[in-house]
C-alpha cells in the first residue's frame, strides 16, 4: 500500500508539494548539538554516539518556506525503542548552547517557538530518506524516499525564521543531511493509490473519482469476481455497488476512491467516510475490510447522523469519534464495534424499523449496537481508526428482505434513554448517544420467561406489551445513593413519569448529561452528588468515567 502520487496529491489541492531551491547553498548541522552528538563529513553528517538520548541537532541555517528538508538514516539500532524526533523551532540555535535539554519532546515542545513530534519507527530504515518542510500555513509535511505519506503535524508559526530542529533519538543514531535536488526526482508520479486485498479486478487505478453519484457503469473500483462471490454468501440478497464514499465529506486523515476508503499511512484515526446515501429503517449497509494494521489499537468505529454529507464537507471532524456527540446535530456512534476485524470480513449494519441498530460480522451472530431515533432520515458513517485502515462498501440489501430482529434472548439488554416527545430529533440533547448496558451493570433481563419467574403478574404485563415495547429496557437499581424503588417496564413510550422523572430522588425532573458518555437518568442536583461521591465517579449505565455534568434545559 503506497501513499498519495504526486498527481493525485496535486490534484487532491492539499499544498504545493514544497520547493528545492537552487539558489540556497545546502543544509548541514550545526555546531551547536546535545553532548552525545558528533559531527563529521564537513557537517553533513550527524551521529549520537552515546546512551540514547541528548541527541538534539539543528540545521546550520534558517530554512525557507516549503523548502524540502532531505535526511538520510545512514545508522540505525536496535538496541533501543523509538526513533528521531523532528520539527522547526523559531530559536537561533547560537543561542542555545549550553543549554539544550536530554529530549526535544517534550523538554523544548513545552516550550515558546520549538514545534517537534515523534516519528514512526514503520519508515525508519537504514538508507531511507526522508524529507519533510513546513507550508506558509504552518503545516509539516513528510515524505519517505520521494514518496508523499501526508500532514505530520502542524501549528508552527511561519512569520519569522525557521532552523531545523532534530532529536536523534532511540534507535536512530546516525543522519545525513542530502542534497533535495538529487533525491527527490525520482518521485514515484505513477503509483496507484490503492490496491485492494482479495480481488485482482478491484486495484485502484492514480486518477481519483469523479464526484457523480450514482457510480458510474464502468466503476473501477466497484467489487467483482470472487470478491462479489465471498460476500453474497454473507448477505445473499446484497444490492451491490449502488454506492460510494463522498469524496468530499470525509476526516483528514482519509482517503477516498469511489467505494474504496483507506486511512493514511502512519496514522491511526480521524479516516471518516460518509457514503452519499442515507440508511432508511429496514436497510442494511454492507462493507468488506481489506486491510489491517495490528500495530495500532481498537478498531473501526461506526453511527449515524441527521446530517447530509453533502451539506457538512466544511466540518472538522475530531480524532476522537465520540466528540462528535458534542455537535448540535443528531449523532450516535459506537466505536471498535466489530472487535478489530480481520483483513476479508464482511460486515453489514441493520436499521431496523424499530430504530435498532444490528451489526452481522461474518457467520457471527447478530449483535445489537445500539438504539436510534429514525424518524428523521439518518446517514451512516465509519471511522477507520486503530486496526481498520482500509474498508470498501460492497452494497445495500433492500428494506424489502428485512426479517423481525433477532430473538430477545440472543440480543443484550439496553436502556433508552429519557426523551422528550416535543423535541426534534436533529437538536434534541436527549438523543444524543443511545448505548447499550453493559453485563456489568445489573438490570432487568429482558428475557420475558426469566421474568416471569420471579412475578407471575410481570410476566402477564410482559406478554400483553406490543412488539416495540418489548425492546424497552429498564433501570436496574442502583446502589447505595441511587437506591430506591425499581423501576419497572412502563406500559407506553408516552407514559409520564419514564421520561421525566430522576432515578435518585425520584421527584425532580430529568436536566443533566453526563459528560462525555451523553447518558441521562438523574436531575442535576443528584447529578452533581451522585459524580462527586469518590466512589461513584462513573455512569450507572455505561460505567463510563464521568468527567463532568451539563446542565440541561428544554426549550
Amino acid at each position: 500500500m503506497g501513499g498519495l502520487s504526486s498527481k493525485e496529491l496535486s490534484a487532491s489541492g492539499n499544498r504545493g508539494g514544497g520547493i528545492s531551491p537552487n539558489n540556497l547553498p545546502p543544509l548541514l548541522f550545526n555546531n551547536v548539538h546535545g553532548e552525545n552528538v558528533t559531527i563529521s563529513h564537513n557537517g553533513a553528517v550527524a551521529k549520537r554516539t552515546n546512551s540514547f538520548c541528548r541527541g538534539i541537532v539543528f540545521s546550520d541555517r534558517a530554512v525557507k518556506i516549503s523548502e524540502k528538508v532531505c535526511i538520510k538514516f545512514v545508522e540505525i539500532s536496535k538496541s533501543w525503542s523509538g526513533v528521531l524526533r523532528f520539527g522547526f523551532t523559531s530559536h537561533d540555535p547560537s543561542t542555545l548552547r549550553n543549554a539544550l535539554p536530554r529530549y526535544a519532546c517534550p523538554d523544548l515542545t513545552s516550550k515558546p517557538g520549538f514545534w517537534a513530534k515523534a516519528f514512526s519507527d514503520m519508515y525508519v530504515k537504514k538508507d531511507a530518506i526522508l524529507y519533510f518542510y513546513v507550508n506558509a500555513a504552518g503545516d509539516v509535511y513528510f515524505g519517505i524516499n520521494g514518496e508523499e505519506k501526508g500532514l505530520f503535524f502542524s501549528g508552527v508559526d511561519t512569520r519569522g525564521p525557521l532552523w531545523v530542529l532534530i532529536d536523534i533519538y532511540g534507535n536512530t543514531t546516525g543522519l545525513e543531511f542530502v542534497d533535495p535536488r538529487a533525491q527527490l526526482n525520482n518521485s514515484r508520479s505513477n503509483v496507484s493509490e490503492v490496491q485492494v486485498a482479495h480481488s485482482p479486478s478491484t486495484s485502484i487505478q492514480s486518477e481519483p473519482l469523479p464526484l457523480s453519484s450514482p457510480p458510474p457503469q464502468n466503476d473501477p473500483y466497484k467489487l467483482t469476481g470472487s470478491a462479489v462471490v465471498k460476500v453474497m454468501a454473507k448477505f445473499p440478497n446484497l444490492v451491490l455497488n449502488v454506492d460510494h464514499f463522498n469524496p468530499i465529506t470525509k476526516g483528514k486523515h482519509a482517503i477516498v476512491l469511489g467505494s474504496v476508503g483507506r486511512r493514511r499511512e502512519g496514522e491511526y484515526s480521524n479516516a471518516y467516510l460518509f457514503p452519499n446515501q442515507p440508511l432508511r429503517p429496514g436497510e442494511t449497509i454492507v462493507v468488506c475490510v481489506h486491510e489491517v494494521d495490528y500495530a495500532y489499537a481498537s478498531s473501526m468505529a461506526f453511527g449515524l447522523t441527521s446530517c447530509n454529507p453533502k451539506e457538512i464537507s466544511h466540518v472538522g471532524f475530531p480524532n476522537d469519534a465520540y466528540r462528535l456527540l458534542d455537535r448540535p446535530e443528531y449523532w450516535v456512534v459506537e466505536k471498535d464495534v466489530a472487535n478489530s476485524p480481520p483483513e476479508g470480513a464482511v460486515i453489514g449494519f441493520t436499521l431496523t424499523p424499530d430504530g435498532e441498530v444490528i451489526m452481522k460480522k461474518n457467520d457471527e451472530a447478530p449483535k445489537l449496537l445500539m438504539h436510534v431515533d429514525n424518524s428523521v432520515p439518518l446517514y451512516p458513517f465509519f471511522d477507520l481508526y486503530g486496526t481498520t485502515t482500509q474498508i470498501q462498501l460492497a452494497g445495500i440489501v433492500p428494506a424489502s428482505y428485512y426479517r423481525p430482529r433477532l430473538p430477545v434472548e440472543n440480543a443484550r439488554c439496553r436502556v433508552e434513554l429519557p426523551r422528550s416527545s416535543s423535541m426534534q430529533a436533529s437538536a434534541s440533547p436527549y438523543t444524543s448517544l443511545i448505548r447499550n448496558v453493559p453485563h456489568s451493570v445489573s438490570a432487568v433481563n429482558c428475557s420475558p420467561a426469566k421474568v416471569g419467574a420471579s412475578s407471575s403478574s410481570s410476566a402477564a404485563s410482559l406478554a400483553a406489551m406490543s412488539a416495540n415495547e418489548k425492546n424497552m429496557a429498564t433501570y436496574a437499581t442502583l446502589n447505595k445513593k441511587v437506591s430506591g424503588p425499581s423501576i419497572s417496564p412502563a406500559p407506553s413510550r408516552d407514559a409520564p413519569n419514564w421520561s421525566v422523572e430522576c432515578v435518585a430522588c425520584c421527584e425532580r425532573p430529568v436536566d443533566s448529561v453526563f459528560y462525555s458518555c451523553g447518558h441521562m437518568c438523574m436531575c442535576y442536583q443528584c447529578a452533581v452528588e451522585y459524580w462527586k461521591t469518590k466512589e461513584k465517579g462513573c455512569c450507572p449505565i455505561c460505567r463510563a468515567t464521568i468527567s463532568d455534568v451539563i446542565r440541561t434545559y428544554k426549550s
